[in-house]
């Protein structure tokens, strides 16, 4: 046999003093919460930029002069840049220039993916690829083949040079 006992709930109390809310007040701290969050994306503190350079400091990688030259100018308007460049760029530059490729390749789709190759890896298309995209301007590690096959070219003059980056620009005609 089976006996049922009667369930009984207990009300819990508290020793602590209880937070009284009125009707108003819950929705308003919820708005208020949300317009200083908000606010908070959108205007970034002048204390930002230090704090976070401190904390995520550039990779060794790459070229902290490059972005100095950057930040002060940009060469052309067709850029196009080393793979993994892109993600430095984006995260270095509070206003980057339009990239041709980054680490969100399959965003860009695989037509553009494969001409970078062809561009990176010197494939025969490589001059049609700067055709087609009017490149004016690329920046790469300084030790790639593309940089000596422009240079050797000719009709690209070297806008910046360091140990880990070099940008050329087109010669306008």
């Amino acid at each position: 046999l089976v006996t049922q006992l009667p369930v009984t709930f207990r009300r819990r109390t508290s020793e602590k003093p209880q937070l009284s809310l009125s009707a108003w007040s819950g929705p308003a701290m919820t708005v208020g919460i949300f317009v200083l969050l908000f606010g908070l994306c959108i205007v970034t503190p002048p204390f930002w930029k230090s704090f976070t350079d401190q904390r995520f400091p550039m990779p060794e990688d790459y070229s902290a002069g490059v972005i100095h030259f950057l930040e002060k100018e940009t060469p052309g308007q067709k850029l196009l840049n080393e793979y993994s460049w892109g993600d430095y760029l984006l995260f270095a530059l509070d206003e980057p220039p339009p990239l041709f490729i980054d680490g969100r390749a399959d965003m860009y789709g695989e037509e553009i993916f494969k001409d970078y190759l062809s561009a990176a890896r010197l494939g025969s298309e490589i001059d049609q690829v700067f055709e087609k995209y009017a490149i004016d301007w690329v920046l790469f590690p300084s030790d790639h083949p593309l940089l000596r096959y422009l240079k050797a070219k000719g009709g690209w003059n070297i806008l910046y040079v360091d140990e880990k980056a070099t940008i050329l620009a087109l010669i306008k005609k």
